[in-house]
């Protein structure tokens, strides 16, 4: 085993109407589980953030009885993304403290092979400064321009895991895909320290103050990093499927309060819950620098990390 410890810092937020998130988390937990995170030092830290599809508390429970590695905290209520991150942060800060965190959704789907590239190059001395590295991603819409695989989630699991394997066997499209951060993300923990602010609820590598429950969060996050000098990249050695909106969605809330998500499982609609409450926030806190670094242009001021 590889003695480096790495954390993972997963939000769930499935709804009993919608099988869909269900399925997305439970292929996502069993494709990470079965990738070389298990070659590290790991645990993963699961922050539900108020589900109310029964399997999903049952499949969470089974899985933390059978793994000492995984630990559930069960928020019973939507904390939104920024809270519901920083009580994951706050825990592994409690009971770990890894040299690297990485930040999931529960539907990503994860090939065999993945993390260690990542890791491996941020523990080269010419990436010392590297805070926060991203998989390159292949999606099932194209989102962010990135290369497209169609993978049906109504299949079994061991069936798209193998089309995902094969598909990584060959992937090497750096030149199709818009550079800029995108989970999963393997953050530096000494970043995490040195950007990390405290309010009433403790330890927040997330602005606790953000008003809206999703949106700006991590642009906000890459902005603070990037004025203190940390480098954000892109790996494009490695890659990660995202099933995009499958499950992250629920994590938030809608203008009427209510977790929303997307009728079309295969759907890339984005819902802008927070967006205009968030970007006034960021605009106030960091000035008139915030809202040019945040629009579409975000790939064109970081650097492209091509590793072979």
């Amino acid at each position: 085993m590889n003695g480096t410890t790495v954390g993972i810092n997963l939000l769930a937020c499935n709804l009993a109407d919608c099988p869909a998130h269900y399925r997305a988390m439970d292929y996502a937990l069993r494709s990470l589980l079965d990738s070389d995170l298990r070659e590290f030092d790991w645990r993963l830290q699961v922050v539900d953030n108020g589900s109310t599809c029964r399997e999903t508390q049952e499949r969470l429970d089974l899985l933390a009885q059978q793994e000492p590695r995984v630990a559930v905290h069960w928020a019973g209520q939507n904390l939104g993304i920024p809270r519901g991150r920083n009580l994951g942060y706050q825990m592994l800060r409690a009971d770990f403290e890894p040299e690297f965190v990485v930040e999931v959704h529960t539907d990503h789907l994860f090939p065999e092979r993945w993390l260690g590239s990542i890791v491996g190059h941020m523990q080269a001395p010419v990436w010392e400064r590297a805070g926060m590295v991203g998989a390159a991603l292949t999606t099932g819409g194209g989102q962010w321009r990135s290369p497209q695989l169609m993978l049906d989630y109504s299949h079994p699991y061991a069936q798209i895991r193998a089309a995902l394997e094969a598909h990584a066997k060959t992937w090497y499209r750096a030149n199709d895909l818009r550079p800029g951060l995108a989970h999963p993300v393997v953050i530096r923990w000494a970043m995490v320290e040195a950007l990390g602010e405290r309010d009433g609820s403790g330890f927040c590598v997330y602005d606790p103050l953000l008003p809206g429950k999703q949106n700006f969060e991590d642009t906000e996050l890459v902005f603070r990093a990037w004025k203190a000098g940390w480098k954000v990249l892109i790996d494009f050695s490695t890659m990660v499927y995202h099933a995009y909106h499958q499950g992250r969605l629920a994590i938030s809330t809608g203008s009427d309060g209510v977790p929303y998500h997307d009728p079309d499982p295969n759907g890339s609609q984005d819902h802008l819950s927070g967006y205009d409450q968030n970007a006034v926030y960021c605009q106030r806190k960091h000035g008139h620098d915030f809202i040019p670094f945040a629009t579409a242009t975000l790939g064109q001021w970081m650097e492209r990390a091509y590793v072979r």
